[in-house]
């Protein structure tokens, strides 16, 4: 319009003249009503829209971290997930694969890269800072699933979180029996979940009508609740295996042997086991940068000991098949954990099917 209007009012100009004050570059000698609005009108539709393009454009090429937080501060009726672990990832996935609105919240930016580098709603920040929260649109979200396993964080976070939101839903993941009574309770009116007793079921299964010695490798919650239901609830002997174990739990358990060593080895359980009478085997460990060891151990120990029936625990989806091929069993408390959360949730929350 503006280039249109100089031509027809500015006949003695050149063309260069004109096409730089049809861009609000250089003004009129002679200034009409119109040409001064329409000077105004460029600048500000310059500043806006071109200059604004151009900073957004930049700030997301060279920091998708504060992209990040932008794309999560406009998040409306969202699911709020703290904590990027197993269980964390799995949830999100969902999520974008059903396209729902979320935020995610996880302290190390490392975890998150790829997330970030993929424009996803994610604030880098500690969940247990109330600024944090309201960044991710605590207020506004209908619903907080806390995947971490650290019960101080949980205890600081569901406080902040209840004042800033008394109605969304609250879904916890909590170990002990106590801890989750306590936080169902009012203020908190929380959902508490803990994913080895999950997982746990499935073992009950696998061990339901079975006897004789049972070897327990790791040391930790689904090892310990494995470890108690066979050697207590079936009455078999357990040989509890790992260097971090805590002796003093299992002085008064007859049933229980622990071994505070770390054998990762066929060899190393047949110096201080007797294999052949051993019936099943649950390889526990916690990280999974045990999976070489894992696979390792089952290769011989299928070869050597055909009959013993294994278990692992798997962090791998992919993992499944290469066990599978042993007729190993596996048993993921992430995977597990959620299949029953979509049954649990509210009828609104963003993981029902």
């Amino acid at each position: 319009i503006g280039f249109i209007y100089y031509i027809l009012s500015e006949t003695n100009k050149s063309f260069i003249n004109i096409f730089f004050m049809a861009w609000g570059i250089r003004s009129p000698m002679d200034s009409t009503d119109f040409s001064g609005f329409y000077q105004i009108s460029i600048a500000i539709l310059l500043d806006v829209v071109v200059f604004s393009f151009l900073v957004g454009a930049l700030l997301e090429k060279y920091n998708p971290v504060a992209t990040s937080k932008i794309i999560a501060e406009h998040q409306r009726n969202h699911t709020i997930i703290l904590g990027y672990d197993h269980l964390g990832e799995r949830i999100v996935e969902y999520l974008q694969e059903k396209r729902r609105p979320y935020v995610l919240i996880e302290n190390s930016e490392e975890k998150v890269s790829e997330l970030i580098n993929s424009g996803e709603p994610v604030i880098i920040g500690d969940f247990t800072e109330q600024a944090i929260l309201i960044d991710a649109g605590i207020s506004n979200c209908k619903e907080v699933f806390f995947v971490t396993n650290d019960f101080r964080k949980a205890i600081v976070c569901v406080n902040k979180i209840r004042d800033l939101n008394k109605k969304c839903k609250l879904y916890l993941r909590a170990f002990e029996d106590e801890f989750q009574d306590y936080l169902e309770r009012d203020p908190w009116n929380a959902y508490t979940f803990s994913t080895s007793q999950w997982s746990l079921e499935k073992v009950k299964s696998w061990t339901q009508d079975k006897t004789g010695p049972v070897i327990v490798l790791g040391f930790n919650h689904i090892s310990r609740l494995v470890t108690d239901h066979i050697a207590n609830s079936q009455n078999r002997q357990v040989i509890l295996i790992d260097p971090e174990i805590d002796e003093e739990i299992y002085i008064s358990e007859p049933n229980i042997r622990i071994i505070q060593e770390s054998y990762t080895t066929l060899e190393g359980l047949k110096e201080n086991c007797k294999m052949d009478e051993i019936s099943q085997i649950f390889i526990c460990w916690k990280s999974e940068s045990h999976f070489s060891e894992a696979l390792l151990l089952i290769m011989k120990l299928k070869q050597e000991y055909p009959k013993i029936e294994a278990y692992v625990r798997i962090y791998d989806e992919e993992t499944i098949p290469i066990f599978q091929q042993y007729n190993v069993e596996t048993f993921s408390t992430s995977s597990r954990a959620f299949e029953m959360l979509q049954k649990e949730v509210d009828k609104n929350s963003g993981l029902r099917k």
